[in-house]
């Protein structure tokens, strides 16, 4: 096989795994028998991909572990303290372990960070109804649906 050609087609496998590997993580030992059932003789080594804290938050979370999900999205904080979505996974996490007035602390800096995104504030809505703020998540909650009703669900809780 020529070595160019062997060239391309491992960097068209690593690619394919990159992209794959968003999606649902196979492990390297499966690839390997796949790519060696394709292209007998030809081994890649893959590339190791570090899950963040951001990811492993969101994956502890819906997993129901929310005290593990607070803390990975405290850790992503710690990593970059101007991520919207850390701020909003850590509200996420505080509300659902009944902090809400923590919960709403950390929607407001998700909302700092990134204003233009409605869940941000759909989340800050529901804490708001958490403390008994009812007229508050009221104003919150149209104001919300009337800009994207696509967050009711998230509102409906």
């Amino acid at each position: 096989m020529n070595p160019n050609t062997k060239t391309k087609q491992q960097q068209r496998l690593r690619n394919l795994y990159v992209r794959l590997s968003r999606i649902f993580a196979p492990s390297e030992s499966q690839l390997q028998k796949l790519s060696q059932k394709d292209r007998a003789g030809l081994k890649i080594t893959l590339p190791v991909i570090p899950i963040s804290n951001l990811e492993r938050g969101r994956t502890a979370f819906q997993e129901a572990q929310y005290s593990e999900a607070l803390f990975h999205f405290s850790q992503a904080l710690q990593e970059n303290p101007h991520s919207a979505w850390a701020w909003h996974g850590k509200g996420d996490a505080l509300q659902l372990l009944g902090d809400y007035k923590e919960a709403l602390k950390s929607y407001q800096q998700a909302i700092q960070m990134s204003p233009q995104r409605l869940i941000h504030q759909a989340g800050k809505a529901n804490a708001l109804r958490g403390l008994g703020l009812e007229n508050e998540y009221q104003q919150l909650r149209a104001k919300v649906l009337s800009s994207d009703s696509s967050l009711l669900w998230m509102l409906e809780k």
